[in-house]
């Protein structure tokens, strides 16, 4: 909700006073961000090798692929040696181990070439994070732990991460993701620049300013993954140059026809309890 209301906000000021959005993040530091890849459990293990050679192909260098399935080491072994030595694997586990089962699990994949796990274990066990990180050597990436500054100060208190994993809307919008990666340097931790699975446009593109005004980051993880996840964006597809507000129109036709009103969420929800 904060996210929402700060982006709008910054596009509506941006747009009448003439200004870009991301002008409160500081200047341009860099290039648009290179694309990560996220392979999720969507993608049948019959067909990944096929689409990692299409990956190797293109020259995609930053991995995640989705674990906490019985054939997570089968699958990763296949993803590293179609995409060879050269490309690190980063796992993500979205909190579905013990912190015994983490450990192990994490000890065996090293052979596979996977060089960062994220959230290994629920997000509240910060101890398990912590033994995890000492046990296996292996970097632990906070996501679903970190969605406030205070929550960004107690994992650090609590040594139980190396890299924070910044997703705009769930960080509560551009400045207070600003504020954490500046807390993750100033305490020796890393960040990844993440995004949330079926965001619009919107997202997508205070994303990519994020990316473009601060300074870190190698790679987009799941970008432009709005155009290819959703039926429909509620974008335009002509984005601007990004000199004023967020640098997009929101297309009020796309936008009208996938709106919700309360009354059919309402409806919707009490179907689905009966």
């Amino acid at each position: 909700t904060r996210a929402g209301w700060e982006l709008a906000v910054l596009d509506l000021v941006g747009k009448a006073f003439g200004f870009a959005a991301g002008d409160v993040l500081g200047k341009t530091v860099g290039p648009k961000l290179e694309a990560g890849v996220v392979i999720g459990f969507d993608l049948p293990t019959e067909e990944l090798e096929r689409h990692c050679r299409l990956l190797r192909l293109t020259g995609r260098q930053h991995i995640k692929v989705k674990v906490g399935r019985v054939d997570d080491l089968w699958r990763l072994q296949i993803v590293n040696a179609v995409l060879g030595p050269t490309v690190p694997i980063r796992v993500d586990a979205n909190g579905a181990w013990s912190m015994d089962e983490a450990i192990s699990q994490v000890r065996r994949m090293r052979q596979r070439n996977v060089c960062s796990v994220e959230q290994p274990v629920s997000a509240h066990d910060l101890d398990a994070m912590r033994k995890v990180r000492e046990k296996t050597g292996m970097p632990v990436v906070a996501d679903e732990s970190l969605c406030s500054l205070t929550d960004a100060h107690t994992i650090i208190q609590a040594r139980a991460a190396d890299v924070f994993n910044i997703r705009i809307a769930k960080c509560g919008g551009l400045l207070a993701s600003l504020e954490m990666v500046r807390l993750a340097r100033d305490s020796g931790l890393t960040c990844q620049l993440g995004t949330l699975v079926g965001e619009t446009g919107i997202l997508s593109r205070a994303s990519e300013i994020f990316g473009e005004r601060v300074e870190g980051f190698h790679f987009l993880e799941g970008k432009r993954q709005n155009r290819r996840l959703l039926l429909e964006d509620i974008v335009e597809d002509s984005v601007a140059d990004g000199t004023h507000g967020l640098g997009i129109t929101v297309a009020e036709t796309s936008l009208v026809r996938w709106a919700a009103s309360a009354s059919q969420i309402r409806q919707e929800v009490q179907g689905a309890a009966i």
